[in-house]
């Protein structure tokens, strides 16, 4: 027997007091870390968890993973997706199910682990938990100040400690076991009265959810129903940590996500590893809720499927939970079938009363085989202008227009098949005018054998309101369409107006100085020949001009300059040319508020808009340089408004460019260069036709928007980029203006293709 002296550092009287606190803890969720902090204590540990065997399978239950806190974290996580203990060494014990004590982790065989390696883990034990020789977890500490921190008096006390946490699981979790039979027979109760006195199907069933989520402790119950007509699920009732039964879950097809496939393959999904399970969609919400388990059951009543119950919890369920909820999910799937029935009747008798309920509309009962009505009411009489038995006679042809008379074959045939039928025709009056109706119709039982209870209300009225008011819309919606079509051709009128005033006074304004160096230009070159003459003429008479001026002639680079000097006069030549010719080009784009048309060159019109847009096409850091390619044909001189039309193309080459600018964004130079921009102008003519193309192999236009292109104010650019205005001008311009047509040709990667017509 072992005898201790009160020198020594086994401390009998703190075991005997951490053994009490252990036993004395028999809730089985507060256990672990009660165990976890104890054991810490006395081992002078700064971190450590306690893993528990649940269903043959490990889990840490409760843990300490920051030195620098005391905060004890109560979890149940797989040890397998643990990332805050030592895996090498866990593995370890739970295969030999022996104490592992590394009292220098740096100097130890599992010096690769890499939790030893990113935590410098000075002294480790792991010792296992075993009641009667059975395993049932592990005690994992850490000493992350010294090495050598587990000697042989503190591992005697912690061995003592880890056998009483044995018993105390053993004992917690009877005790759990036993408050879970009391829980699940107040459950059974609950749940049987609720089924049994509930008259609304959806408060039942609301009440169930919450039944089975308060007593079980699952984190949160939802029951669906199922509506075999649509193939889907609708969720009727939800309780736990949701409650709505709106969202993406509220309505589910048949087959698809985990609860349709619940109910395609009529059998129950059960998972107590619901962060791994093949069939969670979403495991991260799963990760970040701490779900662990789930149960999902078909509600089946003789064969037939009524819907789905399911439920998440965030501990394991056990097996006798899972026979509880089956049996719950066959007792509710026989209730729900049972609420069905009771509703249908309930229907039945709704429908007699409605015969007396709706006596201000024209009422009629007829058989489904013969097409007779058997019964009518005053109000259909006096509707058709005959007298019951008259109207019981008559034949479907005698009081329905003959271009409405097949609706009647369709009102028997939906009927028969159980649907309700609708619809509007034109019928006949017994003094023979025609009026119009709105017939609905359902089956209806009479006298024991299927028939048709119709109802119909004279919409003569109502139609002829309806009629004046689509009219009166109409025109609104043509005056609107006119007014914003004019708003929109005085706004850019007055644009066009002020940018042509403005390019001309630009025109202008630089046109005179550039004229007076351009005139200037001819005469330096003039001077400048006759100067070198002179001085060729000087060192051929004077061949020995002197040291001073031979000095000076080689300091200027004579032969240099009079080299170059007559190249530079040129080239300022061909500077200001250019500049008078942009001038020219503007002045001409500026002629826009000419009433008249005018025979003009339409490939004038297509360069000198290219040459206003020459700072666009030029070459940009993310970009090469946009190629224009023109295919142009002979064309005669067209006449047309030519300021108008050089706006068109202004629009349409504008577009353009946006087009192939965007679809160069995310793409690097030199992706663009191997795929250049490419703008092409085509001009074709025909007998009676002058065409003009202007095409971008941009990415093309989505094709559900390609409708709307010539809408005013209708626009794909950014907020603040463009008005939707250009193309609905431009529209105008060609089709209003001048007779012809403008269309799109485009498909999604394939660029597009604006297409002008105008008539010889």
């Amino acid at each position: 027997m072992l005898s201790y002296s009160t020198s020594q550092l086994f401390d009998l009287n703190a075991i005997v007091k951490a053994s009490e606190a252990i036993q004395s803890e028999m809730n089985i969720e507060n256990l672990p870390r009660a165990a976890l902090e104890i054991i810490l204590e006395a081992a002078s540990a700064q971190k450590g968890c306690l893993i528990l065997e649940k269903n043959q399978q490990l889990f840490v239950e409760a843990i300490k993973n920051q030195e620098d806190s005391n905060k004890i974290i109560n979890k149940s996580i797989p040890v397998t997706d643990c990332i805050d203990i030592p895996q090498d060494i866990i593995n370890h014990a739970i295969i030999f199910q022996e104490s592992i004590v590394v009292q220098n982790a740096a100097d130890s065989i599992y010096n690769h682990d890499i939790y030893i390696e990113r935590h410098k883990c000075k002294s480790i034990l792991c010792i296992p938990i075993n009641f009667q020789n059975n395993f049932i977890g592990i005690i994992y500490l850490e000493n992350t100040v010294k090495t050598n921190a587990f000697t042989s008096l503190k591992l005697e006390t912690i061995r003592i400690l880890v056998s009483q946490i044995a018993i105390a699981v053993k004992n917690a979790r009877l005790f759990a076991s036993e408050q879970q039979k009391s829980r699940i027979l107040k459950l059974r109760t609950e749940i049987d009265s609720t089924l049994a006195r509930s008259s609304d199907l959806q408060q039942m069933l609301q009440k169930c959810t919450e039944i089975i989520s308060f007593h079980l402790d699952m984190a949160f119950a939802r029951i669906w129903i199922h509506h075999p007509q649509q193939k889907v699920l609708k969720l009727q009732a939800s309780a736990g940590m949701y409650t709505h039964i709106d969202g993406s879950h509220s309505c589910i097809p048949v087959g698809k996500y985990k609860i349709g496939l619940i109910a395609k393959e009529n059998k129950p999904h059960i998972t107590n590893s619901v962060q791994t399970d093949e069939r969670t969609s979403d495991k991260q919400w799963a990760i970040r809720e701490g779900m662990i388990a789930f149960a999902g059951y078909p509600l089946i009543a003789d064969s037939q499927l009524m819907g789905v119950m399911a439920m998440f919890s965030k501990k394991p369920m056990s097996q006798n939970t899972l026979e509880v909820l089956g049996n719950i999910a066959k007792e509710i799937a026989i209730t729900v079938k049972r609420k069905n029935i009771e509703a249908a009747l309930q229907q039945q008798e709704q429908q007699y009363r409605s015969i007396f309920e709706t006596v201000n509309d024209g009422l009629s009962i007829f058989d489904l085989e013969t097409g007779k009505a058997v019964a009518v009411n005053p109000t259909l009489c006096q509707m058709y202008g005959y007298s019951s038995q008259e109207f019981m006679t008559l034949n479907p042809s005698d009081y329905i227009h003959s271009d409405y008379l097949y609706l009647f074959n369709n009102f028997i045939t939906t009927v028969k098949s159980g649907e309700d039928f609708s619809c509007q025709a034109m019928v006949i009056h017994k003094n023979g005018t025609l009026f119009d109706i709105e017939v609905k119709a359902t089956s209806f039982i009479y006298n024991g054998k299927p028939h048709a209870l119709v109802i119909a209300r004279d919409i003569q009225e109502r139609n002829q309101a309806q009629k004046a008011l689509k009219q009166r819309t109409q025109e609104l919606e043509k005056t609107l369409l006119q007014l914003q079509s004019t708003q929109s051709q005085l706004i850019q009128t007055e644009k066009i107006s002020q940018l042509g005033q403005l390019v001309a006074g630009v025109a202008h304004e630089v046109n005179n100085p550039v004229s007076f160096i351009s005139g200037n230009l001819s005469h330096a070159e003039n001077y400048t020949k006759d100067l070198f003459n002179l001085l060729n003429l000087y060192r051929q008479e004077f061949p020995n001009p002197g040291d001073v001026i031979a000095e000076e002639i080689e300091a200027i680079d004579l032969e240099y300059l009079t080299e170059d000097l007559p190249k530079m006069i040129s080239s300022m030549k061909l500077g200001t040319d250019r500049i008078k010719d942009i001038m020219q080009s503007l002045r001409n784009y500026s002629r826009t508020s000419s009433d008249e048309k005018k025979a003009v060159n339409l490939h004038e019109g297509l360069d000198t808009t290219l040459m206003i847009l020459s700072h666009r096409l030029k070459a940009k850091p993310q970009r090469p340089a946009i190629q224009i390619v023109k295919n142009y044909a002979e064309l005669p001189l067209v006449e047309c408004y030519y300021g108008q039309i050089n706006q068109v193309f202004m629009n349409l080459i504008s577009n353009a460019i946006d087009a192939l600018d965007e679809s160069n964004q995310g793409k690097s130079y030199q992706e663009v260069s191997q795929n250049p921009n490419i703008i092409t102008l085509t001009t074709e003519k025909d007998a009676s036709w002058i065409t003009i193309i202007i095409a971008d192999n941009g990415t093309g236009i989505p094709l559900q928007i390609k409708d709307k292109l010539f809408d005013a104010f209708f626009t794909t650019k950014v907020e603040g980029k463009g008005t939707g205005l250009g193309l609905s001008i431009s529209y105008q311009i060609i089709t209003q203006k001048h007779g012809g047509t403008l269309d799109c040709i485009t498909s999604p990667g394939n660029g597009a293709k604006f297409i002008i017509k105008i008539p010889i």
